[in-house]
């Protein structure tokens, strides 16, 4: 079961990857990027994300509870960096 789950999984990795790669040059924008403390934030942000995915998608694979949880962690840490750098 987990073989055959398996590409799947990684298939959804990588695009969870690629969207929060695009969220974070559209909501943050260039010049935030150039920031150390912004890309270290960002850096634990996306390697929970993928950790998440890993562990539930390809162990569990609870996929609407992966999407919920991926939203949730989303909005709280990207919360969290706006208030600190504004």
């Amino acid at each position: 079961m987990f073989v055959k789950s398996f590409p799947f999984s990684l298939l959804f990795l990588s695009w969870t990857l690629a969207y929060q790669e695009w969220a974070v040059w559209a909501w943050l924008g260039r010049d935030s990027l150039m920031n150390r403390e912004v890309r270290h934030d960002i850096f634990g942000f996306v390697f929970f994300g993928l950790t998440f995915d890993f562990c539930f998608l390809c162990i569990f694979r609870f996929l609407f509870v992966d999407i919920l949880f991926i939203c949730l962690v989303f909005i709280v840490r990207y919360d969290s960096i706006f208030a600190r750098h504004k």
